[in-house]
């Protein structure tokens, strides 16, 4: 995804992720009604705006209903190398990686969280500093990510008001619209 042509921003949901690709106070973002291939063709496309203006390798994480605490924030293993400890630390995916990487944190259905996530996304949203301690590992840095989250309209209820705060930007979507070559192989 090294090359890609000019982004059309005449979609007002592009238009959105790019705002939050130059803003990082705007790095929140729910869109509403998304179907998951939409949200994924959005991920995409703000992966690839943020790797323009940040100049930062982007990984991307994807949370929903079966995270733990153990697999966001971490937890105790038996080492693999050192046979002198009888445990060794395990970053979760929300922990883990904290090196130039900014990391995309894609939510495909709001409403359907594990109760560990929305915990997870209301400690780390906005947040300049995380801090963990869990069986004995105390760490703290701070986060570098962007959050791109789908929910349907009707289901908004079910999101916690905490949750729902969290979220700088909110989107309807918007149909992508279909390229001249792809319109043409159709007729």
């Amino acid at each position: 995804m090294e090359s890609k042509e000019p982004v059309d921003l005449s979609n007002p949901l592009l238009q959105g992720l790019a705002c939050a690709a130059l803003s990082p106070g705007l790095r929140k973002i729910l869109v509403f009604d998304a179907p998951i291939t939409s949200l994924t063709m959005a991920a995409q496309n703000l992966a690839w705006m943020l790797k323009q203006t940040t100049h930062c390798q982007i990984t991307q994480v994807q949370l929903g209903m079966v995270e733990t605490e153990e697999s966001l924030w971490g937890g105790l293993t038996l080492p693999q190398e050192k046979a002198d400890q009888p445990f060794a630390w395990q970053p979760g995916s929300l922990a883990e990686g904290r090196d130039n990487a900014l990391k995309l944190v894609i939510i495909p259905d709001l409403a359907r969280l594990s109760l560990a996530t929305a915990r997870a996304c209301v400690a780390l949203m906005g947040s300049n500093v995380a801090y963990l301690e869990r069986h004995g590992h105390q760490d703290s840095w701070q986060p570098n990510l962007c959050w791109l989250a789908g929910c349907a309209r009707q289901d908004i209820g079910l999101v916690s008001a905490h949750l729902l705060d969290r979220f700088a930007l909110r989107l309807s979507h918007q149909d992508w619209g279909q390229d001249d070559r792809e319109a043409k192989i159709r007729q």
